[in-house]
């Protein structure tokens, strides 16, 4: 069969498209994304074969991206649809749910959600709150509305018509929950939980033995209160338990480790502050923004790594508990352990008592460091692998029915 992809958020989408191939399906990627937004675009993922010009099957149309093309695709973004209609299902993320109601309705959607692209961009007024931005901003109130409701109602639209979606998992974000059932009303649907990531393709790498012990933290700065405009209460990282956990442990232990932050988040000034007054800032170097590969780098080098300590689930942590390295983070075993069966092997921490607490164990026990790396990359493997939801998507259009014209084997 052929399937085909529009938006590409974190790149998480062609993390799952190189799976299908990998599975022997027909892949068409769409790249809508301006050449320097690493996050979003194929040749600066990770441990991916994929380098710029792309092969074939990878299609570079940022127009597809342009406010004009996201209000009419059918004019402006036609080219993209007659691409999209030569398949025989699609998948959707970002800019790609607007697009659903121009491609052929018997072709079956996934919508793959990353958060903003339902909880934003399906809702007017989250829309017009964000509208004193570029490039739409020198527009009166009213026509910014009028326009924003067309976006709106194409994006739900959209995912009303899809055939599975794949969001958090249920009770995560009760109010994204409510949005879902809200637009797909009395419709059926199959839904995917994801906290999934592509670490099938990474490999084990010892920890290095060196003079300090290495720390880094991967999650973006966003932690005070109230946070900017735009941002949700779920994207709160909580940096400040990690900050003051850390202090507390160098503090009570009087124990140098070396610790890597990267200069990524709407509130670095105030981590900065906020390190100075805990006295932490002699042992923290600061980083600018690393690519994709550049932070991989790091979770090989480094010791221990920190993710999101707020009430969402560990992104990047996955990745560096696929190297071998332990991760403390939230570990929401609400939604883990309840999906899994069996306890997490993250390491839960809530507050900054818990950090110090797995601190201890990690920095001065070296064969429970190491231990705890392995078993943290066998966890992944087998219950955050991203080969899981691709085989629930591929069930998902056998059960649609392409299985029966003989296109999935």
């Amino acid at each position: 069969m052929r399937i085909g992809f529009l938006g590409n958020t974190n790149s998480y989408p062609f993390q799952l498209a190189e799976v299908f191939k990998e599975k022997g399906i027909e892949v068409v990627f769409i790249v809508d994304a301006d050449k320097e937004d690493k996050l979003n675009r194929p040749e600066y993922l990770q441990h991916s074969s994929i380098t710029y010009p792309y092969p074939p099957w990878v299609i570079e149309k940022i127009v597809s991206k342009s406010w004009k093309a996201k209000l009419y695709p059918a004019i402006f973004a036609k080219d993209v649809i007659d691409i999209l209609n030569t398949c025989d299902a699609v998948i959707l993320n970002g800019i790609g749910h607007g697009y659903k109601p121009f491609i052929n309705k018997e072709i079956p959607s996934i919508s793959l959600f990353s958060g903003s692209d339902l909880d934003i961009s399906a809702r007017l007024d989250e829309m017009i709150k964000l509208s004193d931005k570029r490039p739409v901003n020198f527009l009166p109130l009213f026509l910014r509305k009028k326009l924003l409701s067309r976006y709106v109602n194409l994006v739900r639209e959209g995912i009303k018509q899809s055939y599975a979606i794949s969001y958090f998992p249920i009770t995560m974000h009760p109010e994204a929950d409510k949005l879902i059932a809200e637009i797909k009303g009395i419709l059926p649907y199959k839904r995917f939980e994801h906290f999934h990531a592509r670490v099938d393709n990474i490999d084990y790498v010892p920890p290095v033995k060196k003079d300090k012990i290495i720390v880094f933290n991967l999650a973006r700065f966003i932690w005070q209160e109230p946070l900017p405009k735009g941002f949700r209460d779920w994207e709160n990282k909580r940096n400040d338990i990690m900050i003051r956990g850390l202090a507390q442990f160098i503090k009570n232990n009087n124990c140098e480790i070396a610790i890597h932050f990267v200069e990524k988040g709407a509130q670095v000034e105030a981590t900065k502050k906020l390190a100075d007054e805990v006295g932490l800032s002699p042992y923290i170097t600061w980083h600018k923004e690393m690519s994709l590969q550049e932070v991989m780098d790091f979770y090989i080098n480094s010791d221990i790594i920190f993710d999101q300590l707020g009430q969402h689930i560990i992104g990047g942590g996955m990745h560096a508990m696929a190297v071998g390295r332990p991760v403390i983070a939230n570990a929401r075993p609400d939604i883990f352990e309840k999906s899994t069966g069996i306890e997490t092997q993250i390491c839960h921490a809530t507050n900054e008592v818990e950090v110090e607490g797995w601190l201890k164990k990690l920095v001065f026990d070296e064969r429970f460091r190491i231990e705890k790396g392995k078993q943290s990359r066998a966890y992944v493997l087998k219950y955050l692998n991203i080969n899981i939801e691709a085989d629930f998507f591929i069930n998902c259009l056998k059960e649609y029915g392409i299985a029966n014209n003989n296109k999935i084997d």
